[in-house]
């Protein structure tokens, strides 16, 4: 239960007081059983800390328009709470909180002191988005005929944000036996103009991409799900150009950032300037998460010379670079995106940060070695330096003694990631079609072996022998036909495997005509 715990608070720990961190914790341990009516009967409206724990609850559960929400009500009820401000993507100027992307384009105010934040000068060239190198070739669909997903796609486009209606839609086009369908389907969608929907296609890139506690009904999480994701990211990237609302992609924002995948940082950047807070903020808070650059030093000139140090980098290596930063939030943030490489060196970055005096910095590295370790080795935010000291030495000895030999726990995320593959998950393999294209083999005994199963499996094989019949092979035609007529005993039915493509189509048609028509005697069942 630790690990789920912290999945969902690791990005919470924002200087916290312990009360604010007891009630997010205490809210976290019953959220298996838990909707969104039962949080809000147990949550004290007027308290800001019980606030911002429903808050955390929803964003953990996918649930972004209300956790917004309630980090807005958090904010009426504690102007100053630095968790809510945090988490909408805002930083402190002077006395005004503003989103972070339009701070400091001439130096503002820095939250952990040491006077201004100069932004850089931009001396790199990050691609325009038309310049971005995007696959947008529609991945397979093995169910083309069925109509079914598709208009659970298309509800998408006219169901309210945040819906029970679309949650529902969402979580069909994900079902184990249609998301081979559904993810192709929804990304032919998206490259429509009439299609609009950011919000629903978000939700469905969120919930394949970040495990967490919120089970989906008829869904098995499984390390295909990133694959999956990762399909439909250049298409959902492609279709935020042409859509307008603030809340589609505020939650596009959100859901893109959750890959760290450089490309989508030029589209991130023009949203930084869109006339919404709300998007600014989101876009901020993304290019922040990808970046690992602190919130206070996120605009398009800081992520311009952030591009000409690590464009060309692998992930690892860039975030490795960056756990060196003199910026704690930095450094949690890089040991955060290098758990899924499962190194090492992360954990004497953090004990480096824990002996500084940044609260922010020290929760988070805290939120992190719990979900290392499974535990807080009796270290809380609020403890006196000296305390908090003596608490570090022993979980540095500790790390000293046994740092050796030590496995990452197992974590979801980190499966989702680095079980994933990069390409689409294919349909199972059918095993007839393979031994059809065997039949043209080179190698003697191959082809011999797959007509002989073949002919073994008798009707089993007739659909692969008829898509055999329009192979571009003519061994593998001339041997299917063959078959057929072995397995059929029907040797009156017309094909001439070298003939002209309107002659070959006739004599396909035939033979789908004998399939659809012949009834198969099956053998009487044992007793």
């Amino acid at each position: 239960m630790v690990v789920t715990v912290l999945g969902w608070l690791r990005s919470c720990g924002r200087g916290l007081s312990p009360i604010a961190l007891g009630l997010m914790l205490c809210a976290s341990l019953a959220q298996g059983e838990d909707t969104i009516e039962s949080k809000l009967k147990a949550t004290d409206m007027a308290n800001a800390d019980a606030v911002f724990a429903l808050a955390e609850w929803c964003k953990a559960n996918n649930l972004p328009s209300k956790s917004r929400q309630y980090y807005s009500q958090v904010i009426k009820l504690d102007r100053d709470h630095e968790g809510a401000r945090t988490a909408l993507g805002q930083v402190k100027v002077g006395e005004r909180w503003v989103a972070a992307g339009n701070a400091g384009a001439t130096g503002q105010a820095n939250p952990q002191g040491g006077g201004k934040t100069e932004a850089p000068a931009a001396t790199g060239k990050v691609p325009s988005t038309t310049e971005v190198g995007w696959n947008l070739t529609v991945p397979r669909d093995p169910e083309p005929d069925n109509p079914f997903v598709s208009s659970y796609v298309e509800k998408l486009n006219t169901l309210g944000n945040d819906s029970d209606e679309l949650d529902a839609a969402v979580n069909t086009i994900i079902k184990d036996d249609l998301i081979a369908s559904g993810i192709p389907r929804l990304c032919a969608a998206l490259q429509r103009p009439d299609f609009t929907d950011l919000y629903g296609a978000s939700m469905v890139v969120t919930y394949l991409i970040k495990p967490g506690p919120r089970k989906i009904p008829g869904h098995t999480p499984s390390p295909n799900d990133r694959a999956y994701a990762l399909a439909v990211l250049p298409f959902l990237v492609k279709a935020s150009e042409r859509v307008d609302n603030a809340e589609d992609l505020a939650t596009f924002s959100m859901a893109a950032s959750q890959f760290r995948d450089k490309r989508v940082l030029p589209r991130l950047i023009e949203l930084l300037e869109h006339k919404n807070p709300e998007v600014q903020s989101a876009a901020a808070s993304s290019i922040s998460f990808i970046t690992t650059l602190p919130m206070a030093q996120v605009n398009p000139a800081s992520v311009k010379v952030w591009w000409s140090k690590y464009a060309n980098v692998t992930d690892q290596q860039m975030y490795l670079g960056q756990l060196k930063s003199s910026e704690p939030l930095q450094v949690v943030a890089a040991a955060n995106a290098l758990i899924e490489f499962q190194d090492k060196s992360i954990i004497p970055a953090l004990i480096k940060v824990l002996r500084g005096s940044d609260p922010q910095a020290n929760a988070r590295a805290m939120v992190l070695i719990e979900r290392l370790t499974n535990s807080t080795w009796g270290i809380e935010p609020a403890m006196k330096p000296e305390e908090r000291a003596k608490r570090v030495d022993l979980f540095e000895k500790w790390w000293k003694d046994n740092g050796a030999k030590y496995s990452f726990p197992d974590d979801p995320l980190v499966a989702s990631r680095s079980a994933a593959a990069t390409t689409l998950p294919t349909a199972p393999i059918d095993q007839s079609a393979v031994w059809v294209k065997d039949l043209a083999s080179v190698n003697a005994a191959a082809a011999s072996a797959a007509q002989n199963n073949l002919e073994g499996i008798g009707f089993a094989a007739v659909p692969a022998l008829l898509d055999g019949l329009n192979d571009a092979a003519g061994l593998i035609r001339v041997r299917s036909v063959d078959l057929l007529k072995r397995i059929s005993k029907k040797g009156d039915i017309a094909f001439d495997a070298n003939g002209t493509p309107e002659q070959r189509a006739a004599g396909v048609a035939a033979w789908r005509a004998w399939a659809d028509a012949a009834v198969v005697q099956e053998p009487p069942a044992t007793k």
